[in-house]
């Protein structure tokens, strides 16, 4: 009875959070609003129990919940795929239940979830949140929720990427963005990260113009000056160069963790000023100073080893 009574409150909360989307996508779409407002758009996203019946020798997704979130990134352009996926927690050693994934041959097997097929497409960390794909067989055979294939390849280039990376790699495009800026190829470069006695100065830390900055700022609605991005399979922080011109982003190859044909920038999360406590610059300063010792024989050292940096 009590099974009886929560699945019909799950079918009632669907069906609210159905009508929730179908009313926030009619105003939305009907007045022509910039994906940065889709973006802050609450959606839900569905929980569910991987249920292990013993018997029959089969795994199924038992949904037990649903949260509104914003929308990730794999969902940024098309509004209304936003809840086709399944998420649920997993312990460590759960082996009998991970083999039911995939087939003999290495395929992966559908699991599923309210008499729907649901595919694996990643996890991540030491007790894992799995993340299923709710295909739509119906669609097109070239349409990016088709199969799980279709939706990891219109993602990005996995291929060279290691198996224990693998996870963090996809889990790019489920990060909770805002698109600002879509760029031109010939408006993002690459440039060479800052090595200095063997560690990496400039790790996951990009440039930007001031141009472009104005326009982050002006999709933002805030003034930007420092934030932290994802482009493509690309992720890390960026700041402002006074000396670049016009609309141009430079990335370093640390922040580079696969290749993709996507060039919308989008914001994780922008710099704010705090007013008390900012005290990491000045140790950050005080650090610095103390490893540039032995360049303080050497004529402007110190000034060289920080224009480098900056």
């Amino acid at each position: 009875e009590a099974l009886r009574l929560f699945s019909r409150a799950t079918e009632a909360a669907m069906d609210d959070a159905l009508r929730h989307r179908i009313s926030n996508e009619r105003a939305l779409f009907s007045g022509g609003a910039d994906t940065s407002a889709k973006a802050r758009v609450q959606v839900p996203n569905l929980r569910a129990r991987l249920d292990h019946d013993m018997q029959t020798g089969t795994v199924i997704l038992v949904p037990n919940s649903i949260e509104f979130r914003g929308h990730s990134r794999a969902t940024h352009f098309e509004l209304a795929a936003a809840d086709r996926f399944v998420s649920s927690r997993i312990k460590f050693d759960a082996g009998e239940i991970v083999e039911h994934f995939t087939k003999r041959g290495g395929e992966l097997a559908p699991i599923q979830c309210c008499d729907e097929d649901c595919y694996y497409l990643f996890d991540k960390g030491i007790s894992p949140t799995i993340h299923f794909l709710r295909t739509r067989p119906e669609a097109d055979e070239l349409d990016r929720f088709y199969s799980a294939e279709n939706f990891l390849q219109s993602l990005g280039d996995f291929t060279g990427v290691k198996d224990s990376k693998l996870g963090h790699r996809v889990s790019l495009a489920f990060t909770a963005t805002i698109p600002t800026v879509t760029l031109a190829p010939h408006q993002i470069s690459v440039i060479p990260d800052v090595w200095r006695a063997g560690y990496c100065w400039s790790d996951g830390c990009g440039v930007i113009s001031q141009g472009l900055a104005d326009l982050v700022s002006r999709a933002m609605g805030t003034r930007v000056t420092a934030c932290q991005i994802r482009i493509g399979l690309c992720k890390g922080m960026l700041v402002i160069d006074p000396t670049l011109t016009g609309v141009q982003l430079l990335l370093r190859p640390s922040m580079i963790k696969g290749a993709s044909s996507h060039r919308c920038l989008e914001v994780k999360a922008a710099a704010k000023i705090k007013k008390a406590g900012n005290m990491l610059f000045c140790q950050a300063i005080i650090v610095i100073s103390n490893m540039l010792m032995d360049e303080r024989d050497r004529a402007g050292g110190d000034v060289r080893f920080l224009h480098e940096l900056m």
